[in-house]
């Protein structure tokens, strides 16, 4: 995690804010994955899928360090072909869905809109502070 998270940052996206971890540090990602990826296909190639990887870890990483998120692997999750029986997901205990990592990707590189991880973090931010305001219940409370 510790190397692809590095490589990203000092390779991949180097011209990220002075806080990475943010909404801002998103749009900045977002836009590098813009650039470098033209279709959804192009993330599956195997000359991307290092630098994919990559993305995949830094999205995850931010909503885990920002919403008390865990990493899981949950295999079930995606589909054999993208991840090849690797389902890594963050769950966030406020939210009852996983915040699938390879789907962030594909999704933004599908709608090439700029924006799409930064919206998502929005609404995170907010489904978060509602949660703390609550008491912290659990997702059965």
């Amino acid at each position: 995690m510790d190397k692809q998270i590095d490589r990203f940052l000092n390779e991949t996206v180097p011209d990220m804010p002075n806080n990475p971890w943010s909404a801002e540090g998103l749009r900045r990602a977002e836009k590098a994955a813009l650039e470098l990826f033209p279709t959804t296909a192009s993330v599956e190639q195997s000359e991307n899928r290092d630098v994919a990887d990559q993305f995949h870890r830094f999205v995850g990483e931010v909503f885990r360090r920002n919403f008390e998120g865990v990493w899981l692997n949950v295999p079930t999750f995606d589909d054999a072909e993208r991840s090849r029986g690797f389902g890594p997901v963050i769950q966030r205990p406020f939210a009852q869905f996983y915040l699938g990592v390879i789907q962030t990707l594909t999704t933004a590189i599908d709608r090439r809109v700029g924006d799409i991880w930064a919206q998502g973090f929005a609404y995170s931010e907010e489904d978060f502070q509602a949660w703390i305001e609550s008491g912290r219940p659990t997702i059965a409370e």
